[in-house]
């Protein structure tokens, strides 16, 4: 399976984010938005980078609080990981601002 897959999927996902930023009410749009989130789940056993597109989207949703998001990887590896990534984006946005 082509590794780009995950990145088309995340990138057809952060269209939906945006769209929904706008008009939060629009159930098919969230339908198809968890449709590609679910996809992009199945993908990261096979490709590892799915899963920091995945975080980014949950940090993008408003949803990567961090225990909320490293409650759901089971591995205390998994869950530093998850932590270290979402400070290492909020330290970005903050100096992004800047």
């Amino acid at each position: 399976m082509n590794p780009f897959i995950a990145f088309c999927l995340y990138v057809a996902a952060r269209v939906f984010v945006q769209y929904l930023k706008s008009r939060p009410e629009d159930q098919s749009v969230r339908a198809s938005l968890d449709f590609l989130l679910g996809a992009l789940r199945a993908l990261k056993r096979i490709n590892p980078l799915a899963e920091s597109f995945l975080v980014q989207l949950h940090v993008d949703l408003g949803t990567a609080e961090e225990t909320n998001l490293s409650s759901r990887f089971s591995s205390s590896a998994g869950q530093s990981a998850v932590r270290t990534a979402v400070r290492a984006l909020r330290s970005f946005r903050y100096r992004e601002a800047d």
